[in-house]
């Protein structure tokens, strides 16, 4: 099912993944709790590579459907097999030839950043990023063909790089159980429900 919007309370994201197992410099999973519960509010804030990661997005998007020739969908919010599992995908690609799709994952970063996070793995980019397009590959079913993280530098020179990301279906079913049981603690308001799960 699709939708335009989705209360990020009351479902778990691709986003939210690499919280969850731990993986985030950010939050902790705990953090993401809390919200969740609504004990707290979010401390997300906005800042000027947030803004300009939001401005880019439409312009990378044309420019990734020219170059490739593709089409390129944005459907809002995709549920899963469970209520609570979603999907928010920044596109989901047409190969305007073979009709064949792919997810879309669009990220920015200063030089210094994808320095510093990126190419230091065997995949090539940050776990948590990682996990959240595997999440995406299986909420939307797409992913017999890899899906493209492409990374815009905040240059003048326009700089970008595309990382091919393969899904893992025994790595999806790896963390389910641990997906669930946040929810679940999520669900009943109760922390001590997850706080001794084993992360994957």
């Amino acid at each position: 099912m699709i939708d335009e919007k989705v209360d990020r309370k009351k479902s778990i994201g691709g986003s939210d993944i690499g919280i969850i197992l731990g993986y985030s410099h950010f939050k902790t999973a705990e953090q993401l709790f809390l919200e969740k519960c609504g004990f707290v509010e979010s401390d997300f804030k906005t800042n000027k590579y947030i803004e300009y990661g939001n401005m880019m997005e439409p312009i990378i998007v044309s420019l990734f459907e020219e170059e490739f020739d593709v089409k390129i969908l944005q459907p809002g919010v995709i549920y899963g097999e469970k209520e609570y599992y979603t999907a928010n995908v920044d596109g989901i690609v047409i190969d305007k030839k073979n009709r064949q799709k792919y997810i879309l994952e669009i990220k920015t970063a200063s030089l210094f950043s994808y320095e510093r996070n990126f190419n230091q793995n065997k995949i090539g980019v940050p776990i948590n990023y990682y996990y959240q397009v595997l999440w995406y590959q299986f909420i939307t079913g797409i992913n017999s063909i890899p899906a493209k993280l492409i990374v815009y530098l905040n240059s003048d020179e326009g700089e970008y790089h595309i990382y091919d990301i393969h899904y893992d279906h025994k790595r999806i079913a790896s963390i389910l159980p641990t997906i669930d049981k946040f929810w679940e603690a999520v669900k009943n308001k109760d922390w001590n429900i997850f706080k001794n799960q084993i992360r994957v």
